[in-house]
């Protein structure tokens, strides 16, 4: 059995909108498995607009930081 097998996450996030048409978005989370106490994560990162086609995004500046310990 892997050590993820049986993991379970929530995702409690803020958005907000930037400049051009992006968007600013906050993760914090806790990824629990079935063999430790959760690992917590905080992720941070931007949806930028794709040029040329409408609806389309890409993450730019994704940051993410692990709460070990």
């Amino acid at each position: 059995m892997r050590l993820f097998d049986h993991c379970r996450n929530s995702f409690p996030s803020e958005a907000s909108p930037s400049l051009r048409g992006s968007l600013g978005e906050v993760a914090v989370a806790a990824l629990d498995n079935a063999y430790d106490k959760p690992i917590q994560f905080a992720e941070t990162f931007l949806l930028q607009p794709i040029p040329g086609q409408a609806g389309g995004f890409f993450i730019h500046n994704q940051v993410l930081r692990l709460v070990l310990g």
